[in-house]
């Protein structure tokens, strides 16, 4: 039995290091500040099933404190009731919040179509001929 401890011990410390590496290899590392405005993720199930069309992501929420590396404590403020809700998340339910941009971009009334020469008119007859 002594013998073999030291051999399992190995294996399982390169095991370990393997399912670490497989398991960080498409993680992301998401880091949030106080003060920042997060939306939530909240998997509500009905008895009957998913609802599928019901919304996923709440919010917005604001950042208030900095628990641990993958948690993080939330507020929101109702709006209509002025109530706090406070909560402690974990980052794998948390997304930054965007506010909703103003473009002055102007939609052209009017598109100019070029002019096919003779060089781009066989292009387009060659193709057809081939069915």
């Amino acid at each position: 039995m002594a013998l073999i401890q030291p051999e399992v011990i190995s294996n399982m410390e390169k095991n370990l290091d393997k399912y670490a590496r497989r398991y960080n290899k498409n993680r992301r590392e998401i880091a949030f500040d106080v003060g920042q405005k997060v939306m939530i993720f909240k998997d509500l199930r009905k008895k009957d099933g998913y609802v599928k069309f019901q919304h996923k992501w709440f919010g917005p929420y604001e950042v208030t404190e900095h628990k641990s590396t993958l948690n993080f404590k939330v507020k929101l403020i109702n709006p209509m009731t002025q109530r706090k809700i406070e909560d402690a998340v974990h980052v794998s339910k948390m997304k930054p919040f965007y506010e909703e941009q103003e473009f002055d971009t102007e939609i052209p009334t009017t598109f100019q179509i070029p002019a096919l020469t003779s060089n781009d008119k066989d292009k387009t007859n060659s193709g057809n001929n081939d069915r």
